[in-house]
């Protein structure tokens, strides 16, 4: 009919608009400068992300980014052997591309759902700042790589046995390590690397398990603000685990904020 034909032009004449604005909008930020709205297609690509990351946020984006917003990379690291749990995190920084630039003092852990991994429920834990100076949106690749330091620091049952760093476990499967065809040994980690995002405002961490609080950045990876700042200090949520409630562990957030946050120009929240 004529109203519905009417309809249609109105409809198509919008949306031209739509992309015609949105591709003069795009003008001058970063390399996507004449792509219309109505066009754009992501890659095809498994790697999607990454590559429209690279299209849109080019290198004048990151740096103003970096400038404006300073964030360090953090890691939490827990074991019950001191030594391995240094090379972990030496081994981290180098993947990374950072170096050990602070650390808190260690502190006793209990963790039940550990006892089996570890072969004791009395870990240490300790946070340290490997890097002042990254991008947020490379998270998703710093966690990777956490996980990837975390596989070199494996040893089978009877090795962790042997060494006097673990007790011997038994070879259930749980979420602790790998247990091979015909009850072959189980490999499991020496250490837990748990790294994170300290911003002026905020401290994230990334986790592989879901929970209400968390927001899904990556399939299988959830972020979560752990503690905000306000007030003079890093302050819990009522999600927040019970270790970083800890005023000792504020008070090195606090100290590395200052040293490698505050020194770059951006006063943040009080």
């Amino acid at each position: 009919s004529m109203c519905s034909s009417g309809l249609q032009n109105a409809a198509r004449r919008v949306s031209a608009a739509a992309a015609a604005g949105a591709g003069r909008r795009a003008k001058g930020r970063g390399r996507v400068v004449t792509r219309g709205l109505a066009t754009f297609q992501p890659p095809p690509s498994s790697n999607a992300s990454q590559a429209l990351m690279a299209e849109y946020y080019d290198d004048n984006h990151k740096r103003r980014m970096l400038q404006n917003a300073p964030m360090a990379l953090i890691c939490m690291v827990m074991g019950a052997n001191a030594t391995k749990m240094d090379l972990a995190v030496d081994a981290y920084a180098k993947a990374v591309g950072g170096r050990v630039m602070g650390e808190s003092e260690p502190y006793p852990f209990r963790a039940h759902h550990y006892a089996k991994e570890f072969g004791s429920v009395d870990l240490w834990k300790k946070a340290v700042v490997v890097r002042n100076n990254i991008d947020p949106a490379y998270f998703i690749k710093l966690k990777h790589a956490s996980i990837a330091v975390e596989r070199e620091f494996t040893v089978t049952t009877e090795e962790a046995s042997g060494e006097g760093d673990c007790a011997p476990r038994n070879r259930e499967a749980d979420d602790g390590g790998t247990v091979g065809s015909g009850g072959a040994p189980r490999k499991r980690r020496l250490v837990n690397l748990d790294p994170g995002i300290l911003s002026v405002g905020a401290l994230h961490l990334v986790s592989t398990k879901y929970s209400a609080h968390r927001l899904c950045i990556s399939p299988g990876l959830w972020s979560e603000i752990t503690l905000f700042y306000q007030d003079g200090a890093y302050r819990p949520l009522p999600w927040t685990y019970p270790d970083f409630r800890q005023e000792s562990l504020a008070a090195f957030f606090k100290k590395m904020r200052q040293e490698h946050l505050l020194t770059r120009g951006n006063k943040g929240p009080t």
